[in-house]
């Protein structure tokens, strides 16, 4: 028996595909390495551990807390009112709009001159969330992972069902939890 040499195949013909064939393999190939890619790029940025989601969360939680004390700082400086009014814009520096927005916020105003919410419980920390954190400034993300609890007089606040940070409505304190 005599084996083929490199160059001859077994059946003595050459046996090489059409040029149409071998393009719709390398096409084939192609189109499954890039919606392999695709796949993996799009779990790796929406996987729920993402830290870009991370730092959206982190800045809104520092809206919350300068809004919070703001709020403070314009309830001593009006003069104790029910309620004070904070601008949505947020300036830089030089007193420009950084973030453009119309309008103002009202924030009812605790006697001890601290934000306080209209609705009681879980429901009034979802309202100073929104009207202090003012999560709408975000890609909307940071919204729909952010849970509610209200426990011991506190607004407890998770991001991606782990307990992020606590606010004490009665005495404005923002503990964030690391």
């Amino acid at each position: 028996m005599v084996l083929p040499t490199a160059g001859e195949s077994s059946s003595g013909g050459d046996e090489q595909a059409p040029p149409a064939q071998r393009r719709l393999i390398i096409t084939l190939v192609a189109v499954t390495l890039v919606f392999l890619f695709a796949s993996w790029f799009a779990w790796f940025m929406f996987r729920p551990e993402a830290s870009w989601k991370n730092a959206e969360f982190e800045a809104t939680v520092n809206r919350f807390q300068y809004n919070v004390m703001l709020a403070r700082a314009e309830w001593i400086r009006q003069g104790q009112p029910a309620e004070v009014r904070l601008s949505l814009a947020e300036l830089n520096a030089q007193n420009e709009p950084v973030i453009r927005s119309s309008g103002i916020a009202r924030v009812p105003m605790s006697r001890e001159g601290w934000p306080l919410a209209r609705g009681k419980g879980e429901a009034g920390c979802l309202e100073l969330w929104h009207l202090l954190g003012r999560p709408e400034l975000n890609q909307g993300v940071v919204n729909s992972q952010v849970k509610v609890k209200f426990e011991v007089e506190q607004c407890h606040f998770y991001f991606l069902k782990r307990l992020r940070f606590v606010f004490s409505p009665e005495n404005g304190r923002v503990e964030q939890i690391i």
